[in-house]
């Protein structure tokens, strides 16, 4: 009788070794392993909402940087204006020339340099004139609304006995925007929502294990 009581305790406790292992080796370990993955996703999210105002702050900053290069490119449309047509120009400084008493004796247009938002171009006027008339040439691109960036300027006297006539030859370009990079108000959308300051919210407690 002792015999068989022994045998049903010893099958008693080991049933309970086996019941306790299994739990300990496929509930209890997994169930802490999942636990620690939770805490520390719970602790990446929470610091990622405490850094979402200043990335607000960022992107909000980078919004006005980016209005005020609109604001300027809308402002000089008029010194790069997306009207490159060549004969157009050299219409308009040949008259602003002879305008100013100059003889135009050559001008062409050479070999336009490509950027990637506008392109250059660029031209070499010969004159003839009296050396108030160049003065005045001179101001008259000065005053214009586009750009007229001179390169290269030669004067010389036509007669070294007579200092009233002049000869000289300037190299100048203009520049041309590109269409897709143009800053009129037309093209550029105002009224894009601001992003909204977020508060960032009291950290939640990791979850503990019981």
């Amino acid at each position: 009788m002792k015999n068989l009581l022994k045998n049903d305790m010893l099958v008693t406790v080991v049933s309970l070794a086996v019941v306790v292992f299994g739990y300990l080796l496929f509930i209890f370990v997994p169930g802490m392993n999942r636990q620690q993955v939770i805490n520390e996703e719970i602790l990446a999210a929470e610091e990622n909402i405490e850094n979402v105002p200043l990335r607000t702050a960022e992107l909000n900053s980078l919004d006005d940087r980016i209005d005020e290069r609109r604001d300027f490119l809308t402002k000089t449309d008029e010194l790069m204006p997306a009207n490159g047509d060549t004969h157009v120009i050299i219409g308009q400084v040949a008259q602003l020339a002879e305008s100013a008493g100059l003889v135009v004796t050559r001008f062409e247009p050479l070999a336009t340099d490509m950027h990637q938002a506008y392109r250059s171009v660029p031209f070499t006027l010969s004159f003839r004139g009296s050396y108030p008339s160049m003065l005045a040439f001179l101001r008259g691109l000065e005053r214009r609304q586009r750009i007229f960036a001179i390169s290269d300027f030669k004067l010389s006297l036509e007669n070294e006995r007579s200092a009233k006539v002049v000869e000289g030859e300037i190299k100048f370009a203009v520049y041309v925007r590109h269409e897709e990079f143009s800053g009129s108000a037309e093209k550029v959308a105002r009224t894009k929502p601001r992003i909204a300051d977020i508060r960032s919210r009291e950290p939640r407690s990791p979850l503990r294990a019981n």
